[in-house]
């Protein structure tokens, strides 16, 4: 499982996607580390959001609280996982997303809205181009972690069904082992507890074992040299073998059996030595079989560490690649999105400056253009001016001096009208520049007013954008605090537990060591016992051979064959003592 990521933390992670670990789980795949996954971990993570330790009860909560609990990378995009507040769950995918060295959270799709929305001053083709370039990459990255998953399975499913060679093989042979019960004496022992396992696990098995050890040991006691000569290789396994239940009561009774008891009978009886050799081959090829499989064993546990350790090497080398790919990539385009916006600037600089220059350009050309008609204007009048004279001159030749009036009169009035109709065009002239100029300024207000909303707008967005900060990292802090509360409540909760099993332990021990010590007292008391009732029984049956002796001697002196029959009744073994023989190894074996 990974911890939860909330909607706004998935936004803010998104962004700066190469400053966060990987998983998702992660995770969590790391989640991370997955994480390590990330993991791995690993990441998971594994380049998953790295896996947090937390509270098994907090992890209990968020379970129930969440829509979906299981998601991998075939379903975490549908229309059932909106609502989820896990990215991805599921172990096999968040250890894809940690070989891939892919967050989770980049496998997420994107409304073009939030690419808008995170850069303003970005054209809707630059978002749209972004925006693309995005959802190429994610699917890329998704099928490539696909294809990893599918691998992940055939592997597991190819280990799960492959059948174990070396195994088979360590089983299909005993009679190789068998072949040679010496040679096996030289193989590394089982250790103690596998031993006291076994035997407990089979009774019958270990009290046969048993009792032919202590038959065996004490017949090497008894007679040294058809021992050792008949049975070298068994004592030697017997040695080292480690049996700590029964090497102690045949240690201890060996002198005792030995010197109150006579066990010929197990030397010269076939049966019982082929028994005895038959058990101990039996054990030394377990103890051989069983040495081969440990053998074999700890070979492919070496051969999986080295496995797993090159992966791992692998993995951290392919994930070192991938980010610093993602490293340059992003610096990358970090450089082509500033020299966009440094060209954007300097576009819209310069056609602000054309816009001026085409406008001062109108302005003169207008001007100029008033100009030249003033000219025509005066030109064409004093054109006129001087034909009305020239026919003035030619009609009233005679009547000059009387006309001279009238002529001034119409030289003042026209030199009026040229006075009225320059003071017009200067005045239009102005009125011109005027409106040029009016406009010119409610132009540069709405500029400024316009940068000045613009400014607001970016300040009031900077500190909206700086409150969420600040309530997302008082919400980290407040789910912080509740995760080491809860946790250091289950390690108080852990301590209380761990002590009481430990004072239980205690008291189950004390309780055991009374319980053997009384068994042990018991059986000692009850061996002392037999072994006073046996010395008495052994006095009482020297006493009758001694009287029967005597009187043999005293009624039968003259007769030889009389005197032999009378040895050997007092030298065979009776009934009785046949019986007290049997009772002795059953209560060996048992012990």
């Amino acid at each position: 499982m990974v911890d939860p990521v909330p909607e706004e933390e998935k936004a803010a992670a998104e962004p700066g996607g190469s400053g966060g670990n990987g998983a998702a789980a992660s995770a969590s795949p790391d989640a991370q580390g997955a994480q390590q996954p990330a993991a791995s971990s690993a990441s998971a993570s594994v380049p998953v959001p790295r896996k947090a330790e937390v509270p098994c009860a907090a992890e209990g909560g968020r379970r129930e609280q969440s829509p979906l609990l299981h998601l991998d990378l075939f379903n975490f995009d549908c229309p059932e996982a909106e609502g989820s507040r896990y990215v991805l769950t599921s172990p096999r995918s968040l250890e894809a997303c940690a070989r891939c060295a892919v967050k989770p959270v980049e496998l997420l799709p994107r409304a073009l809205t939030d690419l808008v929305r995170e850069a303003p001053g970005r054209s809707m083709r630059v978002a749209t181009g972004l925006y693309e370039a995005y959802e190429a990459e994610r699917r890329a990255k998704l099928q490539q972690c696909r294809a990893e998953r599918e691998r992940i399975v055939r592997e597991e499913k190819r280990r799960l069904f492959t059948p174990l060679g070396p195994a088979a093989a360590a089983g299909s042979g005993p009679s190789a082992g068998s072949s040679s019960s010496c040679s096996s004496a030289s193989l590394p022992a089982s250790p103690a507890p596998r031993a006291a396992r076994k035997a407990s696990s089979s009774p019958s098995e270990s009290g046969a074992s048993s009792s032919s050890y202590s038959g065996e040991s004490l017949r090497e006691l008894r007679w040294p040299p058809r021992a050792s000569a008949r049975n070298s290789c068994p004592a030697e396994s017997l040695s080292s073998a480690p049996n700590p239940l029964d090497r102690p009561s045949a240690l201890v009774l060996v002198p005792l059996t030995a010197r109150s008891f006579s066990l010929g009978d197990l030397s010269h009886s076939p049966q019982t030595a082929q028994h005895v050799e038959r058990i101990v081959r039996q054990v030394e090829e377990r103890r051989g079989r069983r040495g081969r499989e440990e053998r074999e064993a700890a070979r492919r546990r070496q051969q999986q560490c080295e496995l797993g350790e090159e992966r791992r090497r692998e993995l951290a080398e392919r994930q070192g690649l991938l980010r610093r790919e993602r490293a340059e990539r992003v610096a990358r385009e970090d450089r082509l999105r500033k020299l966009q916006q440094e060209q954007n600037l300097k576009q819209r600089e310069e056609g602000l400056q054309e816009g001026r220059e085409r406008a001062e350009q109108v302005r003169r050309e207008r001007a100029q253009r008033a100009a030249h008609t003033k000219l025509r204007q005066e030109g064409q009048l004093q054109r006129e001016k001087r034909e009305l004279s020239r026919v003035e001159q030619a009609r009233h030749q005679a009547l000059l001096q009387g006309r001279v009036r009238q002529e001034n009169e119409e030289r003042e009035g026209l030199r009026s009208t040229l006075e009225a109709s320059l003071v017009r065009a200067q005045e239009n002239y102005e009125q011109l520049v005027e409106q040029r100029t009016r406009e010119l300024r409610q132009r540069a207000r709405k500029e400024e007013l316009q940068g000045r909303r613009a400014k607001e707008a970016a300040e009031r967005k900077e500190r909206e954008h700086q409150a969420h900060l600040e309530a997302l990292a008082r919400a980290g802090e407040r789910r912080l605090q509740h995760a080491a509360q809860a946790a250091e409540e289950a390690v108080q909760q852990k301590a209380r537990r761990v002590g009481q099993s430990r004072l239980e332990k205690e008291r189950a021990q004390r309780a055991n060591k009374e319980k053997v010590e009384r068994d042990e007292d018991c059986r000692r008391r009850e061996l002392l016992q037999a072994i006073g009732r046996k010395l008495e029984r052994s006095e009482q049956l020297s006493r009758e051979r001694r009287s029967a002796l005597e009187s043999a001697r005293s009624t039968a002196r003259a007769s030889f064959h009389v005197r032999e029959k009378v040895r050997q009744e007092t030298n065979t073994r009776s009934f009785d003592r046949m019986v007290r023989e049997a009772q002795l190894h059953a209560s060996l074996d048992r012990k």
